[in-house]
Formats: structure tokens, sequence, C-alpha cells
């Protein structure tokens, strides 16, 4: 954390340190497992998105990785001291199901209604890169229409691209 600090980050990730504290609300056989286990026994996943997280590797994480369109190919990386999943960008199933959409009006109010699938949207500018969850309706649509305080939050207007994501249940 400091190193960090001193090179100019304004904060870092370190919610795992905090995971097995006294006062996390986790089950004490969590809490054992995490400190029970070494750089061997976890999984570097979602990297291609450039959000590498480590996780405890187990039988539900390889479905996922394997759902998602990861295999592991007998490496190890030496720096992250953990396996390396991999695929090409193009064959990662939630890539694969994203959307892309115009948003063609603005609306006062957020969208209440249950019946419309929850989405992951995000705006398609890198340098100021937003990604928030909303219900969407008609998502499948090139046309769509968000929030006020969806547009706010993803730093977009009338005729801005987004993409989505609609997840599944």
């Amino acid at each position: 954390l400091v190193a960090s600090l001193a090179m100019g980050a304004e904060g870092m990730n370190m919610g795992t340190r905090f995971i097995v504290t006294e006062e996390a609300p986790v089950h004490e056989n969590v809490k054992q497992a995490i400190i029970n286990a070494s750089e061997l026994d976890t999984r570097l996943v979602m990297r291609s998105l450039r959000n590498t997280e480590r996780v405890l590797n187990n039988p539900a994480v390889e479905r996922l990785l394997e759902k998602e369109g990861f295999s592991y190919n007998g490496a190890v990386d030496i720096f992250d001291a953990g396996p390396i999943v991999e695929c090409d960008r193009g064959e990662i199933r939630s890539i694969q199901n994203t959307t892309t959409a115009r948003i063609k009006s603005i609306t006062d109010s957020v969208s209440d209604n249950s019946e419309s699938p929850l989405c992951i949207v995000s705006n398609r500018n890198l340098s100021e890169y937003r990604l928030i969850t909303s219900r969407i309706e008609n998502p499948i649509e090139n046309e769509i229409a968000i929030s006020a305080q969806d547009a706010k939050m993803l730093h977009v207007d009338v005729g801005s691209q987004i993409q989505m994501l609609q997840m599944r249940h």
C-alpha cells in the first residue's frame, strides 16, 4: 500500500486482506481457506478485461471460466505467482453477447419495471470509461431510452453509443 501511494496512486484494491479480519461478516470456513491458501491455490480471472482478480481455485471457478471460454494451458505467471487461464478476446462469451445501441432519449425517471432485464451498460469513451447496471427495456433494440440518472453516471447524451450485456438470472 505504501509503495503504491508513494508512486502516485490514489488508492488500491486490497479486499482479500480485509475478508479475514474479525469484523468481516464472512463465514469462518471461508476465512480459514483464504488464510491456508498459497498463491498456487488461486486463479487469476478477468485479466483480458484488464480487471484482474485473484480467486481461490475450485470447481465452480473452473466451470465459470470454461463457460466463459477460458482454458488453462499449463503455464504459471512468475510475476503474479499463479496459473494462467486464457482465451482469445473474441471467444469470451460476455464480449460476444455484448450489443451496441444508440441513446434515442433520456427519461426523467429510473425504470422500476422489474420485467425489464438487468443489463451491464457502459459508455464507449476509453478516457472516461463508465460502467453501470440498469434495467433496460428492449435491450436488443438498436436504439434505447435511459434515465437521466444513468446518462449522468455514464457521461452520455442523446445520440451517444453505449454497449450493453443482458445479465442472466
